[in-house]
């Protein structure tokens, strides 16, 4: 399983991750220093086929 942080670097870390889902660089470097994909860009994150919706909702789950 991997985590939210993991899901970003392998998407290309926040630059890259930015550019598959179509937001701003600043946006998702946000999301890269707090370690956490918000709840409402996941369908932008599964339709890049970068994870599915089940393994960002335990990836969540773990950082709890």
């Amino acid at each position: 399983m991997r985590t939210h942080e993991q899901i970003i670097e392998q998407a290309g870390g926040y630059k890259g991750l930015a550019a598959k889902v179509k937001q701003p660089e600043e946006r998702v470097r946000f999301w890269e220093r707090r370690k956490s994909i918000p709840a409402p860009y996941w369908m932008a994150v599964t339709e890049a086929g970068l994870a599915t919706v089940d393994e960002l909702l335990a990836a969540r789950a773990m950082a709890a």
